[in-house]
C-alpha cells in the first residue's frame, strides 16, 4: 500500500479536535464525522507522503491560506450538518 495522505484531512481533524469543547451535539461522533466529510468535500485534495514533503513544497503563506480554507469549510459544514440534524429530528 502507498503511504500517502491528503494533508487537508490532517488540518480538518486538528481544527475539529480543537473546537470539540465548543460543539455540543447529540450523537457527537457521528456529527463530527459528518462535519469532517462535508468540509473535506469543499476542499481540494493536497496529497503528501510525509510532513517533510509538506514543508518543502508549501510556503508559510500557502499553509496559512490552507488553514483559512479549512476554517471556512468547517464553518459551512457545521451549518449544513446542524441543519440536517434538525431536519432529522423534526
Amino acid at each position: 500500500m502507498l503511504d500517502i495522505n491528503n494533508y487537508y484531512e490532517q488540518l480538518v481533524t486538528a481544527q475539529l479536535l480543537h473546537m470539540a469543547k465548543e460543539i455540543n451535539e447529540l450523537n457527537y461522533k457521528d456529527f463530527m464525522e459528518d462535519v469532517a466529510c462535508i468540509a473535506l468535500n469543499e476542499l481540494p485534495a493536497r496529497y503528501v507522503r510525509s510532513l517533510v514533503d509538506l514543508h518543502s513544497h508549501f510556503t508559510d503563506l500557502d499553509k496559512e491560506a490552507m488553514e483559512q480554507q479549512v476554517a471556512d469549510a468547517i464553518q459551512k459544514a457545521l451549518v449544513k450538518a446542524r441543519r440536517r440534524s434538525e431536519e432529522v429530528r423534526d
